[in-house]
């Protein structure tokens, strides 16, 4: 058994409260929710422009995993012109 687990910050230059953030992040949780993967907000959960993804995935092939939280990144790059991706990290356990 295989954990993976993802970290992705994001920078939201045009949120100016906490609901424009949330707003800017649901869509990408939605999005990101169909490929059968845990997300959630895990950090910076009190500034504005700044945001923390975290996803987790169980496999039996680290592969896999890594391929998925590879789409999910080109997704959110490609998708989400108000929100920048401002770095990742994946972890396998």
């Amino acid at each position: 058994m295989v954990v993976g687990i993802c970290r992705i910050k994001l920078h939201l230059p045009a949120s100016n409260s906490l609901k424009a953030k949330r707003q800017a992040i649901r869509p990408i949780i939605e999005r990101v929710k169909k490929f059968n993967i845990s997300i959630a907000e895990v950090d910076s959960n009190d500034f504005w422009q700044t945001a923390t993804l975290g996803l987790a995935n169980i496999s039996t092939d680290a592969a896999h995993i890594h391929r998925i939280f590879n789409h999910v990144i080109s997704v959110i790059e490609a998708n989400h012109g108000d929100v920048q991706l401002v770095d990742y990290e994946i972890e396998m356990l």
